[in-house]
């Protein structure tokens, strides 16, 4: 599954991404910040996924070098049966 967002450093708990298929096991989830299709330096995503059965999604964090949470777009994949 892929998809695209847009993280909100003002999200209390982070930013929910919710998945468009339905798994029943999810094995990785990788977040790329990016302006417009290019990847964003300096920009540190984090992904806050609880591994349960049949998950529903996921949240996003971005931070920026300082350690200051920090709004912005991403791309995301999520690899899973």
């Amino acid at each position: 599954d892929t998809g695209i967002g847009t993280a909100n450093a003002s999200d209390s708990g982070g930013t929910q991404v919710n998945f468009n298929v339905t798994f029943v096991d999810v094995q990785g989830i990788a977040v790329t910040p990016n302006i417009n299709g290019t990847t964003v330096e300096g920009i540190i995503p984090v992904v806050d996924f609880v591994d349960s059965p049949n998950p529903t999604g996921f949240k996003v964090y971005l931070f920026n070098t300082s350690g200051v949470r920090v709004s912005g777009n991403f791309t995301w994949q999520c690899r899973g049966t």
